[in-house]
């Protein structure tokens, strides 16, 4: 498995994570805490381009962190999605990031059992 799987995933999941929020400034509104995700998906990529130990686990916890945060904008209660601008792009960004990054981690674990293998 070429090295750039893990690294054009991860790319793509920071894409998709800053549509929520960018799609948020336009209202006015601001999250910065998906501005932090992305910020760290383009971190993560950095360091899977770079084959850095520290960012498969990186990668790995942002996407345990993704999909906790997928499962629960499912779940907002109707109620709460009206306070939420274009809440259908919004929950799409984050399912879409979240299956990305776990498809980052998975092909960045892999990819270095490979190497270990042939080692």
């Amino acid at each position: 498995m070429s090295g750039r799987v893990p690294v054009t995933l991860a790319l793509l999941a920071a894409i998709a994570l800053a549509l929520g929020p960018i799609r948020g400034l336009q209202y006015g509104l601001t999250e910065w805490l998906g501005f932090l995700r992305v910020v760290a998906a383009l971190i993560a990529a950095w360091g899977l381009a770079r084959r850095a130990v520290w960012a498969r686990g990186l990668v790995t916890l942002l996407a345990v962190l993704a999909l906790w945060a997928a499962w629960r904008g499912w779940m907002l209660p109707p109620s709460f999605r009206a306070l939420v601008p274009s809440y259908g792009v919004w929950r799409a960004g984050r399912v879409l990031g979240a299956l990305l990054l776990t498809g980052a981690a998975a092909a960045s674990w892999a990819e270095q059992d490979a190497a270990s293998r042939v080692a």
